[in-house]
C-alpha cells in the first residue's frame, strides 16, 4: 500500500485556521470563580466550541484594525478601556513575532500561512495572531539548523528515557508532574505505549524505504538527497525526524472587554471605620452632711394680767382737779414637754457605666443624742421654745408689779419675779432635763424627789424635832422604735430607716433628665413609753444638843405604777421644726450630657458600621453622625440639653430622624451590592440558560421592589440572615430573592440530572432528597449530585477501558459523605427551629 493510500487524519479547516477536535468535549469553563478579592464571572467570549471565524461573527465585529495601524498608533481607547498594544507588538515570544522570525529561516522553515489582526467588537477588542509552518527535513537533526530554529523560539522534540520520564511525572514543579498517583500511573503507561508505537514506526519506515515503489514515492516527495540522508540516520535520529515532521499551526487570540465590571464584581470593600470609644465610667460620692430632726412636743404658754384705776377728783367741786392713779399687774408662764433630737448623717453613691447604666444608692445613719442649743435650733425649733435645750421640759415663771401715782406722795413702782425649773429636781441620767434618749432595749430609769415642797406645809416642825413629807416618783423611759422615712421622688419604693439597723446602701432611681438622685428623708417617729411609780420620801430629824441627825425613808408603790399613756406614745415631728430634709444629688449636667452623646455616637456607629455592606454606606453614616453630634453638642454648651439626651423631645426627634437616614443608607447599600453580586453568585451554579434567565428575572424584580421600599420609607431588616457567606441584616426582598434563586438552581439541576444524567445518579439524588428538611438541604444535595456526575464524566474519559460500574461506585462512595452532611446540617437547622 502506497503512502498516499494509507489511513491519515483529514485536514481540519483551511491553512489559515485551527478547527477544534470534535472527538473531545471542549474545556468546561466555570460560570463563576470565587476569589479572596471577590467573585469573577468569565464572559466565555473565546473559550467555547467552534472555529475563530464563527466566534468572531457571534461577537458582533464593528471594525478591523490592521497591523500597520497598530504599529503607528499602539495606544487607543475602546469604550471605557484604555488599550496599549506596545508590549504586545514588542513581545519576541508572541506568535506574530515568532512567525516573522521563522519566515527568515527559509532553509529550515516553510511558512504556510501567517496572520495578525485586531477586530473591535461590541463588547471589546479581539487580537489574533496566527502562523502555520512546517519544518524542512533535517531542521532538527542538523545542528546548525537546530540552533537557528531554537533562537527563533521553536524547540525541537527531544527524546526522554524511561527514568527521565518517571522522574518528570513525579517531581512537583515539573511541567509534566501529576499529583494523583493513579492518574500518574495511567499517564506513564500511555507514554510508554506511544514510545513503543514510535519505535515501531521507525522500523516500519526503514522497511518501506527498501521497497522500490515506496522509496520512489518518497524521492518524488522530498528528493533523492534527502532520502539518502534519512537512510543514514540512526534509529534515535530517525525517531526525532518523525517527531518533528508535519505542519504546525499556532493561534493566539486575546479578548479585552470594554467594561470589566460587566462580567465581574469587586468585593464589598469596607473602610473598617472604628467608632469613637464609649465614655469612661462616672463615679461620684456625696456626703449627706449632718442634719437634725426633733421628735416630741413642747407646750409653752404665757399669761398676763393688769388692772389700772384712775380717779379724777375736783377739789373745788367745779375745778381744782387732782388725779389718782394705781396699777397692778402679774404674769406667769410655763413650759412642758418631751423632745428628742435625732441626728441624720450618711452618704450617697452615683455610678454611671460606659454603657449608660446607672447605679445609685443612699446609705443613711440615724441616732439620738443629748442635744445642745445648736442642735435644737438646727432642727428648726423657734428660740422661744428652746428651754435651755432640755429633752424634758417642766418650767414655771411668774412676775408681778404694783405702781401708783398720788398727789401726796412721790410715784412708785415695784416688781418681783421667780422662775422654777422642776427638772432641777431630777438627778442621774435625767439631771437638768438633759439626757440621751433611750434606744430600743436600753430603757432609762430615775428616782425623783422634790424636797422643796413639803406636803405638811412646815406645820410638823418644832425646831428640835420634826418631820417632812415630800413627793417622790420613779420614772422609766423605754423606746420601741426610732425611725425616719426615705421617699424616692423618682418612683422608688419608700423605705423606713430604723435606728439600730446596720448601715447598708439603699438602691435609688434617678431622674431620667438630670440623672439626679432626688429624695426626702422625713417624718421622724419616736415610740416611747413613760412609766411612773408614785411614792413619798419621809424625812425625820432629831436634834440632840448641838448634834443633829436625819433619816430619809423613800417608799414607792409599784402596784400604783401608771404608764403614760397606756401602751406608749409615738412622738411625731416636733411642731415648728423641719420635718423633711430634701436631697438633690446631681452630677454635672453638661458632663453627663456629653457622656450620653458619646454613648450615642459609639452605639450609632457601631450598629450601622457593622450593618453597612460597603464603604459608601460607612462614609454616609459617619457624615450623618458628625453633623448630628455637632448640633447636639451646641445645645449642651448652651446648657439647653438634659443629662439624658432623649428626654429632650427635640433631641429625641433628631436622633430618630438620623436613624431613618442611616437605615436608608443601609438599604441603598444593600441594593448596590445585590445588583452587582446576585447574578455572579448564583449563575455559576446554573446548569443551563433557562436557569440563568430565571436569575435575571429575579434580580430585576427584586431591584424594583427594594427601590420602591427605600423610596417609600425604610426597608425593615430581616436580621440574622446569611448573605454571600456573611451574616447580615438584609431586607426581606433580598431574603426572598436568595430563596427564589436557590429554588431555581435546585430545580434546574434536578431536571438536568433526571433527563440527561445516568439513571444511577438520579437514584442517588432521589435517595437523599426525601431526607432533607428544608430547601437549603435539597439545594446542597443537588449541587453535590451535579458535581458527582461531572467527576464521573471526567474519569470515564480518562479511563475508557475501566468498567463503567467501577467508576460509578467510586464516585458514589466519594460523594456520599458530602450528601449525608447536607442532610445532617438540615436536621440541625430543624432542631434549632424547634428549640427557638
Amino acid at each position: 500500500m502506497s503512502f498516499a493510500e494509507r489511513p491519515s487524519d483529514a485536514p481540519r479547516g483551511a491553512a489559515n485556521e485551527i478547527v477544534p477536535s470534535t472527538r473531545l468535549a471542549p474545556p468546561r469553563v466555570p460560570d463563576q470563580i470565587e476569589m479572596a478579592t471577590g467573585a469573577y464571572r468569565p464572559q466565555k467570549a473565546l473559550i467555547r466550541p467552534g472555529r475563530f471565524s464563527d466566534q468572531l461573527k457571534s461577537l458582533g465585529p464593528t471594525r478591523g484594525i490592521t497591523l500597520a495601524q497598530l504599529q503607528s498608533n499602539p495606544r487607543f481607547t475602546i469604550g471605557k478601556t484604555q488599550v496599549d498594544m506596545t508590549r504586545v507588538l514588542a513581545n519576541p515570544q508572541s506568535v506574530a513575532n515568532r512567525a516573522t522570525a521563522l519566515s527568515k529561516l527559509t532553509d529550515t522553515v516553510r511558512i504556510n500561512s501567517t496572520t495578525f489582526e485586531a477586530t473591535e467588537v461590541k463588547s471589546g477588542l479581539i487580537v489574533r495572531s496566527f502562523v502555520n509552518y512546517s519544518l524542512r527535513p533535517g531542521a532538527c537533526t542538523v545542528q546548525a539548523r537546530r540552533v537557528k530554529l531554537e533562537a527563533a523560539g521553536v524547540r525541537c522534540a527531544t527524546p526522554m528515557t524511561k527514568a527521565e520520564r518517571d522522574k518528570a511525572y513525579a517531581t512537583p514543579g515539573n511541567p509534566r508532574y501529576i499529583a494523583d498517583p493513579a492518574l500518574r500511573s495511567e499517564a506513564l503507561k500511555a507514554a510508554e505505549d506511544d514510545a513503543r508505537q514510535l519505535a515501531q514506526d521507525v522500523t516500519a519506515l526503514r522497511g518501506d524505504l527498501k521497497i522500490p515503489q515506496l522509496r520512489a514515492e518518497m524521492v518524488a516527495a522530498i528528493g533523492e538527497a534527502e532520502v539518502k540522508r534519512i537512510e543514514g540516520l540512526s534509529d534515535a535520529d530517525l525517531a526525532a525526524e518523525i517527531a518533528n515532521s508535519g505542519d504546525t499551526k499556532m493561534e493566539d487570540v486575546a479578548y479585552i472587554p470594554v467594561n470589566d465590571a460587566a462580567q465581574s464584581y469587586a468585593p464589598a470593600v469596607k473602610l473598617g471605620l472604628a467608632p469613637p470609644p464609649m465614655p469612661p465610667e462616672v463615679k461620684k460620692e456625696y456626703d449627706l452632711g449632718t442634719n437634725y430632726f426633733l421628735a416630741g412636743f413642747t407646750f409653752g404658754r404665757e399669761y398676763e394680767w393688769r388692772l389700772r384705776v384712775e380717779q379724777r377728783i375736783n377739789r373745788c367741786l367745779i375745778g381744782c382737779a387732782k388725779t389718782y392713779y394705781v396699777e397692778a399687774f402679774a404674769g406667769f408662764n410655763y413650759g412642758l414637754g418631751l423632745r428628742f433630737p435625732i441626728e441624720l448623717t450618711g452618704s450617697a453613691l452615683y455610678t454611671k457605666a460606659s454603657s449608660g447604666a446607672v447605679m445609685a444608692s443612699v446609705t443613711p445613719k440615724i441616732r439620738t443624742l443629748d442635744g445642745n442649743a445648736e442642735h435644737y435650733l438646727a432642727a428648726g425649733l423657734p428660740p422661744e421654745k428652746l428651754f435651755n435645750a432640755q429633752e424634758f421640759v417642766a418650767q414655771f415663771g411668774a412676775h408681778a408689779g404694783f405702781g401708783f401715782d398720788v398727789p401726796f406722795y412721790p410715784s412708785l413702782s415695784v416688781a418681783f419675779a421667780r422662775e422654777i425649773d422642776f427638772t432641777d429636781y431630777l438627778g442621774g441620767q435625767f439631771k437638768g432635763g438633759n439626757f440621751l434618749p433611750p434606744t430600743k432595749g436600753a430603757p432609762l430609769t430615775q428616782d425623783i424627789k422634790i424636797s422643796d415642797i413639803d406636803l405638811i406645809g412646815g406645820r410638823a416642825n418644832f425646831g428640835f424635832v420634826g418631820a417632812q413629807v415630800f413627793p417622790a416618783a420613779r420614772v422609766t423611759l423605754a423606746s420601741d422604735e426610732l425611725s425616719l422615712m426615705l421617699v424616692d421622688k423618682n418612683g422608688g419604693a419608700p423605705v423606713k430607716l430604723l435606728q439600730g439597723q446596720p448601715a447598708a446602701p439603699i438602691l435609688m432611681k434617678t431622674n431620667t433628665a438630670t440623672d439626679a438622685m432626688e429624695f426626702d428623708i422625713k417624718d421622724p417617729l419616736y415610740k416611747l413609753t413613760m412609766t411612773i411609780e408614785p411614792g413619798i420620801n419621809a424625812r425625820v430629824f432629831v436634834d440632840v444638843g448641838l448634834w443633829g441627825k436625819s433619816w430619809d425613808m423613800p417608799v414607792y408603790f409599784p402596784s400604783l405604777a401608771v404608764t403614760v399613756p397606756s401602751g406608749g406614745v409615738t412622738f411625731g415631728c416636733h411642731d415648728g421644726t423641719v420635718c423633711t430634709r430634701s436631697f438633690n444629688l446631681a452630677p454635672d449636667i453638661k458632663e453627663a450630657a456629653r457622656n450620653d452623646l458619646a454613648r450615642w455616637v459609639n452605639g450609632f456607629e457601631t450598629r450601622w458600621f457593622k450593618a453597612c455592606p460597603d464603604s459608601t454606606c460607612e462614609k454616609e453614616i459617619r457624615t450623618t453622625r458628625i453633623a448630628t453630634a455637632a448640633v447636639v453638642n451646641a445645645k449642651i454648651n448652651k446648657g439647653e440639653a438634659p443629662a439624658t439626651l432623649r428626654t429632650d423631645p427635640a433631641i429625641a426627634k433628631l436622633f430618630d430622624g438620623v436613624e431613618r437616614d442611616a437605615a436608608k443608607s443601609w438599604g441603598r447599600a444593600m441594593l448596590r451590592r445585590f445588583s452587582v453580586e446576585f447574578e455572579p453568585t448564583w449563575a455559576g451554579k446554573c446548569p443551563d440558560t433557562a436557569c440563568r434567565n430565571a436569575l435575571k428575572a429575579i434580580r430585576t424584580q427584586t431591584e424594583a421592589a427594594l427601590t420602591q421600599q427605600i423610596n417609600a420609607g425604610v426597608p425593615a431588616p430581616d436580621t440574622g440572615k446569611i448573605y454571600l457567606g456573611i451574616s447580615y441584616a438584609v431586607p426581606p426582598a433580598i431574603r426572598t430573592a436568595q430563596t427564589d434563586a436557590r429554588s431555581a438552581v435546585t430545580a434546574s439541576i434536578n431536571a438536568r440530572i433526571q433527563s440527561a444524567a445516568p439513571k444511577w445518579a438520579s437514584a442517588v439524588m432521589g435517595e437523599y432528597f426525601p431526607k432533607c428538611w428544608d430547601d437549603q438541604c435539597r439545594y446542597e444535595v443537588a449541587l453535590g449530585a451535579d458535581a458527582m456526575v461531572g467527576d464521573w464524566s471526567r474519569l470515564s474519559k480518562l479511563s475508557p477501558d475501566t468498567k463503567p460500574v467501577i467508576i460509578e461506585n467510586e464516585v458514589i462512595a466519594r460523594f456520599r459523605p458530602r450528601l449525608a452532611k447536607a442532610v445532617s446540617e438540615g436536621k440541625a437547622r430543624e432542631l434549632n427551629s424547634i428549640i427557638k
